[in-house]
């Protein structure tokens, strides 16, 4: 998988996460001490996530890392 495609692969599984979390994008920035921009650019995949954020914003949702690498696997089956 191509860098942009997985950084636009993890945004969708995110935005979706975050969705069933019935939490706006404003929620999860609030949360996480960012801006709504930055949330937006992560989950369209058009700004790579450090690993320390993806761990942050996995945290707020009650999700592994792990479990969201799991997601990306067996969507690319």
């Amino acid at each position: 998988m191509a860098y942009d495609e997985f950084d636009k692969k993890l945004g969708e599984i995110l935005r979706a996460e975050r969705e069933s979390a019935r939490l706006s994008q404003q929620d999860m920035a609030d949360r996480l001490g960012l801006t709504k921009m930055t949330i937006s650019h992560w989950e369209k995949g058009k700004r790579s996530m450090k690993a320390s954020s993806l761990k942050d914003y996995c945290a707020v949702l009650g999700i592994t890392v792990q479990y969201v690498f799991e997601l990306m696997e067996a969507d690319n089956g």
